[in-house]
């Protein structure tokens, strides 16, 4: 309503048909470009989630060294690249909720409700960043 109408309370009756015969085209034109986007049932966080599970099983897989788990919750993962060490945090499986989202990893228990990394590509909203995953 506040979208589409303007500002003033008593609009004008042929504005507001001309508003009802655009808005749907409109609101249309928005699907189209969010499903174009793979934005809908969460398919972009899915497929980034996806790639990432890539990245870790390519890193990580003849590298056991760089994944040491620290405590019965927490693991620290060196970077493949350099020194860096970040640290995984299991909230634990109550914190996970997927089963109605596309957040869920389908290769690994990884989802981004139930461990946080200390990463800065971990910071993303609803993508699981490598480490997680390795």
């Amino acid at each position: 309503k506040h979208k589409w109408l303007p500002k003033r309370g008593n609009a004008r009756v042929d504005e507001l048909v001309h508003v009802l015969l655009w808005v749907p085209g409109d609101i249309e034109e928005e699907h189209e470009i969010e499903d174009d986007q793979d934005l809908f049932e969460g398919k972009y966080r899915m497929m980034e989630n996806y790639k990432r599970h890539r990245a870790a099983i390519t890193g990580y897989k003849n590298r056991p060294d760089k994944i040491e788990r620290t405590t019965q919750t927490t693991w620290n993962v060196q970077s493949e690249k350099g020194d860096t060490i970040y640290t995984i945090t299991d909230k634990g499986p109550e914190e996970c909720d997927c089963e109605e989202t596309n957040l869920h990893c389908y290769g690994c228990p990884a989802c981004p409700r139930r461990f946080d990394c200390s990463c800065p590509d971990g910071r993303k909203a609803g993508i699981v960043c490598k480490h997680v995953h390795s």
